[in-house]
C-alpha cells in the first residue's frame, strides 16, 4: 500500500525513537476517514512489546486483532478494567453481568438500599443512580455535589451524595447488581501500573476522565492517542474533548493526519469550510473525485440519482422522515 506524506513522516518518528527526544504521549489529530486504525497498527508492528490496543467497542476489537502482530493485544476499555480486578472479584463481577447484564432496576435499589425515603424514592433512587454514574465516569477520587445531575430545589444535595454513596457501597459488596461504569471506576481507583509499554488508544477523542487518569499516570512507557476532536460517538456516555486535555501533558507529541480515503475534493473542500468556522487551520485533503448533487429541500425522490449510475449514493438530510422515506423509495 502506498503510504501518504503524513502517514509516512509519522512512522519515520516511530523509527526514529521521537528522535531522542523524551515521549510520554503521541497524539494524532486524524481527520475522519483518514486511517486511524490503520496507523496504530503500523506503529504497533514497529513498536518492540508488550503492547495493548485500546478501543470502546468489540466490533473494532475483533477487526483490529487480525491486523496486530502477536506481542500486541487488543481489547476494550471495559475488557482492560476486568482483567485488572482480582481474580476472585472479577468472579463474581462477570456472574453478576451474566445475570443482570449490568442493569439495576430502581425498585431492587429501594428493596436492598437503606436509607432511601418511602416518599418519591423511586425518583430519588433515579437521580442518585445518575450522581453515581457521573461519578464513575470522571477522574475524581470521591464522590461529591460536583456529579450531581440536574434535580429539583425540595431535596438537599448531600443527602443526594449519601444516598449514590449508599449504592455505591451496595455494589461494592455485591448487594446489588453490578454495572459496567462501576466495576470500571472501582479499577481505575486501584491505579494499577498495566503490564503494557506501550498502549494504542483508537478513537482518543471518546476518552473519559476517568480512563484519562489512568492512562496519565501509567510509569512506564508511551501512550498513542488517535482521534479527531470534531467527532465525538460517545459524548453521551461522559466522554469530552480528551485530545485537549492530552495535548497540555508534559513531553508530548502531536502530529496530523489530513487525507482522508472516504472522498474526494469537493467534499472535503466543504468540511474545510465547515471546520473553519470552529477555528480549525489545518484544511481536509481528499482523494480522487466525489461528485456533489444538490437536490431541492423539499426533494424525496432518490430516483434521478439512482438511475445509470454505476457508483455508490449517499443521502444525506436533516431529518429522519425524510431519510425513512428516501429508503423505502430505494427499496421499491
Amino acid at each position: 500500500m502506498q503510504l501518504t506524506h503524513e502517514q509516512s513522516r509519522i512512522l519515520d518518528f516511530v523509527r526514529s525513537a521521537g528522535g531522542g527526544q523524551p515521549v510520554r504521549h503521541v497524539l494524532l489529530h486524524a481527520y475522519a476517514g483518514t486511517g486511524k486504525s490503520f496507523i496504530l497498527s503500523e506503529i504497533a508492528r514497529l513498536l518492540p512489546g508488550p503492547g495493548l490496543y485500546l478501543a470502546f467497542n468489540q466490533a473494532i476489537v475483533q477487526d483490529i486483532r487480525r491486523k496486530l502482530p502477536p506481542h500486541f493485544k487488543a481489547m476494550t476499555t471495559h475488557q482492560l478494567a476486568l482483567e485488572g480486578l482480582p481474580r476472585d472479584i472479577a468472579k463474581r463481577v462477570r456472574a453478576s453481568l451474566d445475570q443482570d447484564r449490568g442493569r439495576v432496576a430502581l425498585p431492587l435499589v429501594l428493596d436492598k438500599v437503606e436509607g432511601f425515603p418511602q416518599k418519591d424514592g423511586l425518583a430519588i433512587a433515579g437521580i442518585a443512580m445518575r450522581t453515581l454514574s457521573n461519578f464513575c465516569g470522571s477522574g475524581d477520587p470521591q464522590m461529591g455535589p460536583q456529579h450531581l445531575p440536574v434535580m429539583p430545589n425540595r431535596w438537599k444535595k448531600e443527602d443526594m451524595v449519601q444516598h449514590a454513596n449508599r449504592i455505591w457501597d451496595a455494589m461494592l459488596n455485591f448487594r446489588i447488581p453490578i454495572t459496567h461504569d462501576f466495576y470500571f471506576k472501582a479499577w481505575t481507583l486501584m491505579g494499577q501500573s498495566l503490564p503494557y509499554f506501550h498502549r494504542l488508544v483508537d478513537e482518543a477523542q471518546d476518552t473519559n476522565p476517568a480512563l484519562l487518569e489512568s492512562l496519565f499516570h501509567q510509569p512506564q512507557g508511551v501512550t498513542w492517542w488517535a482521534g479527531d476532536p470534531y467527532q465525538s460517538i460517545y459524548s453521551w456516555r461522559g466522554a469530552m474533548d480528551a485530545l485537549r486535555h492530552i495535548d497540555k501533558q508534559d513531553q508530548t507529541h502531536s502530529d496530523y493526519l489530513t487525507r482522508s480515503f472516504r472522498f474526494g475534493d469537493a467534499p472535503a473542500d466543504l468540511a474545510s469550510r465547515l471546520l473553519s468556522v470552529l477555528g480549525e487551520s489545518r484544511p481536509v485533503l481528499g482523494t480522487g473525485q466525489t461528485e456533489i448533487t444538490y437536490a431541492p429541500l423539499e426533494s424525496r425522490n432518490p430516483q434521478p440519482f439512482l438511475r445509470g449510475s454505476h457508483l455508490a449514493v449517499a443521502w444525506v438530510s436533516f431529518s429522519n422522515v425524510t431519510l425513512l422515506d428516501v429508503a423505502l423509495q430505494c427499496i421499491e
